[in-house]
């Protein structure tokens, strides 16, 4: 054998590989040495802080970017072109431009941070010019990972910047100069790109080492034993195991997406076979982890936006959004078994594996309980999952005995984390400069004043309206932290003016934005569940909303009534707008899939609707009237159906009263 091709064996080359599948295999080994690299780098910079803090920001993204580019790259090698050969060339070619670009951006910031940080707006031709090709790299880069629809907003937000000055009214704002919008949105070592950057390099990569290492425990499987032990004993059987597992998975990944891919491989194949079509199956994984976005502790990455934007610390968001996570799958869990009794599907038959869920659970406990108590503790969040993390990894090595993960399987963790990380800084590093634009022009305050002069501003009963429908629609193209921080940036302000708390209406408009992930043509949570099912994309889509859509009255109770954002503490204002909401979602949810003991009519859900809307409103409003109404009207309902039921099975007369008993006459042949 040629010296040559046993290098090109050593390297995992096949005979029949093509040049392309042969730099795709390269690529990968790149990335993945440099993911490992700056695992090695970060973990040792929570004990030593080796760098300057801007030049460590500058590494990071450094970093973050061309991993994120090299990946695409890989996949792009692997997939060959699809189209026109020129395309995938001219692709391949940016996103190697944009690389290089950035990198070289980014060493430029590093060589002058100093001179960057303290002369603002006072830019040479040099900086000028290396200001706009990073932002060139950052808008090639983000088109072929992330989108068109960000890369417009990109644009448009710097265009805004740079010519503002010549709109007219509350749109215009003063001319800034070319100078001061390049140090603004591209070229400083705190603003523009680099503005989340901290929060990626401090908070979100530790936290995905931790999630993504806990995945490699075998903790998912010990999740979805526990969702099986409650699908053996209430009705939704095999939706039941998506639910509880994907609620439990959510404490720990924060990612819609990455849900539906570790649960959904199990439990959509599992609720198919008990019976469930496909896009019910589909739609059940990925209403359920759209909530991983709102679990805590570990939420979605618009939450640690929302902490960072907020000047608070991470914990105090994670806190108050227990409740409304809660109430979230509670409403999904409702919608779940009301459709069970409805397409009258089977409870679980399968065992339920308590020696894996007695080894591998505690793991779980330990890695969430450490990084809780810590951040409960008031530790920066990269403390709290740095120790997490320790903790986990020996938990899993001393506790787990047969099921103990080989080491192979934590560093894939840690890899895992780190390539998640890189494709979110990517970003977050879009969003930057449209935040700082918001900021610095003054917008988002302009449209608050005059929305709150406006016939809107003088009706908070069409305000929360507007924002609501506005947050979904910007939803529906991108996803839920661009979402959450665009619409914060420009509608925060005017909810605040108008009289509602800063944190519930943040939370308000976050909780719409995690809502959106839902709703089609892009809705990804959606279209990686209906990909495992093999199911029709909208078909899924319509069925989740479904499933949520009672959940779309919670935000207006907590934002009337911040009681309930206020966990751990517990009061009786927050225990009655707590029981409210949740017997409004039952009443609600019966109503929406027609079933309360029997198949309901007409006249029962309409009835039924009533007394939910009646249980939200004493929630939101704090009466305990609304209440009273809500549960005579939902306990007169219920009364009915029970009474139908017994009257139904007593009617023993010959075979007649043998095939109701047996429940094979309808309700009207009865």
């Amino acid at each position: 054998m040629a010296p040559g091709e046993k290098a090109a064996l050593s390297l995992g080359f096949k005979a029949d590989m093509s040049l392309g599948e042969k730099a795709a295999r390269v690529i990968a080994l790149i990335v993945n040495i440099e993911a490992a690299v700056l695992v090695v780098y970060e973990l040792l910079y929570v004990l030593y802080q080796v760098t300057y803090v801007s030049e460590h920001y500058a590494i990071f993204f450094g970093a973050v970017f061309s991993m994120a580019v090299l990946m695409h790259i890989e996949e792009t090698l692997r997939k060959g072109p699809e189209g026109s050969r020129t395309f995938f060339t001219v692709k391949l070619l940016l996103l190697s431009f944009s690389m290089l670009a950035a990198l070289f951006a980014a060493f430029y910031i590093r060589t002058h941070v100093l001179r960057l940080e303290e002369d603002v707006g006072m830019l040479n031709q040099t900086d000028i010019t290396v200001g706009l090709m990073s932002l060139a790299s950052l808008c090639i880069a983000g088109w072929f990972i992330w989108g068109r629809i960000l890369v417009f907003f990109l644009i448009g937000a710097f265009c805004y910047f740079l010519f503002g000055h010549l709109l007219p009214g509350f749109w215009g704002h003063p001319d800034y100069g070319i100078g001061w919008v390049i140090s603004y949105t591209a070229l400083h070592p705190v603003f523009g790109i680099y503005w989340l950057i901290p929060l990626t390099a401090d908070t979100i990569f530790y936290v995905l080492l931790l999630s993504a290492v806990l995945a490699r425990t075998g903790t998912v499987d010990a999740l979805l034993e526990l969702g099986k032990a409650v699908g053996r004993r209430i009705s939704g059987g095999a939706a039941y195991p998506a639910l509880i597992g994907s609620a439990m998975v959510g404490t720990m990944v924060g990612q819609a997406v990455a849900n539906v891919v570790i649960t959904g491989r199990v439990t959509i194949p599992m609720m198919k076979k008990q019976g469930l079509p496909p896009e019910m199956a589909a739609a059940v994984e990925s209403s359920a982890s759209a909530g991983a976005l709102i679990m805590p502790p570990i939420m979605g990455m618009g939450a640690f936006v929302m902490a960072f934007y907020l000047n608070i610390p991470y914990i105090h968001v994670a806190l108050a959004a227990t409740i409304p996570a809660i109430l979230y799958y509670s409403g999904v869990g409702l919608g779940i078994y009301f459709n069970a009794r409805v397409l009258e599907l089977p409870l679980v038959r399968q065992p339920v594996d308590w020696h894996l869920v007695s080894r591998v659970f505690p793991t779980f406990l330990i890695g969430i309980g450490v990084l809780s108590a810590l951040l409960l503790q008031f530790y920066t969040a990269k403390i709290a999952a740095f120790w997490a993390l320790i903790a986990a990894v020996i938990a899993a090595m001393v506790i787990q005995g047969r099921y103990r993960p080989p080491v192979r399987a934590i560093f894939e963790g840690l890899l895992d984390g780190a390539k998640l990380a890189a494709t979110l800084g990517l970003l977050l590093a879009m969003i930057g400069p449209v935040a700082n634009t918001v900021m610095n022009t003054a917008v988002g305050v302009n449209l608050a004043n005059a929305l709150i002069i406006s016939p809107i501003g003088q009706i908070f009963w069409l305000a929360l309206p507007l924002v609501m429908l506005v947050t979904l629609f910007t939803g529906l193209a991108i996803i839920e932290a661009a979402t959450y921080i665009i619409m914060a940036l420009a509608l925060a302000p005017f909810l605040e003016e108008i009289g509602f708390s800063r944190v519930a209406a943040h939370m308000f408009i976050y909780y719409y934005a995690v809502f959106a992930t839902l709703m089609p043509p892009i809705a990804i949570t959606a279209a990686a569940a209906s990909k495992i099912a093999e199911s029709s994309f909208y078909g899924t889509c319509f069925r989740a909303l479904r499933l949520a859509f009672v959940g779309l009255a919670v935000p207006f109770v907590f934002i009337l009534n911040p009681v309930l954002l206020e966990f751990p503490s517990i009061s009786l204002p927050l225990l009655f707008a707590f029981g409210g909401v949740m017997a409004g979602l039952a009443m609600l949810s019966a109503a929406w899939w027609g079933w309360l003991v029997n198949p309901l009519r007409v006249y029962d859900r309409v009835v039924l609707t009533a007394s939910g809307t009646f249980l939200m409103a004493s929630a939101a409003l704090n009466r305990a009237d609304l209440m009273g109404v809500g549960l005579v009207l939902g306990g007169l309902v219920w009364a009915w159906q029970w009474y139908k039921r017994r009257r139904r099975v007593s009617v023993p007369v010959g075979e007649r009263g043998k095939e109701a008993i047996e429940g094979h006459l309808s309700q009207e042949d009865v």
